[in-house]
Order: C-alpha cells, then structure tokens, then sequence
C-alpha cells in the first residue's frame, strides 16, 4: 500500500504519465472539487484514460516549484497525506501555493478512489488577470 502511494507521488514530482497510468485502475472514482469552468482539471473521472487527461492539462498550465509532503498514514487501504505544493500558473504567470490533502484508497495493487483537497480560492485568484481590483462595499 505504502509503496504504491509513494511510487505514484514520486511519478507526479517526476511529471510521468506513463507510470502514474500504471498505478490507476482502469475505473476509478476521482474527484478534485472546485471551479471546473474556470479549471478544467479539476472535478470527477472514472477512467484512466480520463485521469491521463487530467494530468495532460495540469502540466500544459503549471510549472512546478516546490512540494513538501508533512504526514502520510495508512489504515487497512486507506491512505491520507498532507502536505504543501507551490507551481506557476502559465496561463497567467502567477504563483499558486497551497497545502493539501489527499485520500488514496488501493485496491488489487492499484489505485480505486482518489480525493484532493487543495485551497481553491487562491487557485481561482492565481488563474484569473487581476487588472481589476476588488472592492467592498
């Protein structure tokens, strides 16, 4: 269990499809709540090849520039990580920095159920032109 979460972390710091692919199984239940109009690799999936293209847009709008994971813990196959990433918005050239949380369930050696939970206003924020401020009222 372990070993796969930590191959499929250590996949994604490596920005490999391939081997992320190998890790998901071929129905999946995925899910990344927040703006999906705004973000379009965010929301819900039930294939690999579905999963592919989330990764497939992630990376054609980011760069990466640090991830920490701070805790991971398993229970049965259940695994729950934490930790903090910061990337650069392409599209933008702004800097998103989030912690997040994430729920892997493993099931026949292969990842089942994937959940991330990151802070999704500062994404909006980072995604959108800011040439007008906001003001309140």
């Amino acid at each position: 269990m372990e070993t796969i979460v930590s191959s499929f972390f250590k996949a994604m710091a490596e920005r490999n499809l391939n081997d992320i692919l190998r890790l998901i199984a071929d129905d999946i239940d995925w899910y990344i709540p927040g703006n999906e109009t705004l973000v379009p690799w965010l929301g819900r999936r039930s294939t690999k090849a579905e999963v592919g293209q989330v990764y497939t847009l992630l990376w054609q709008n980011t760069t990466p520039i640090s991830a920490d994971i701070f805790q991971s813990m398993t229970q049965g196959n259940v695994n729950l990580t934490s930790g903090r990433f910061k990337v650069k918005m392409l599209p933008t050239g702004h800097v998103y920095e989030s912690i997040f949380f994430t729920e892997i369930t493993v099931a026949n050696n292969l990842i089942v159920k994937y959940r991330l939970l990151e802070e999704g206003y500062g994404l909006v924020i980072a995604l959108q032109d800011m040439k007008t401020k906001i003001t309140l009222h």
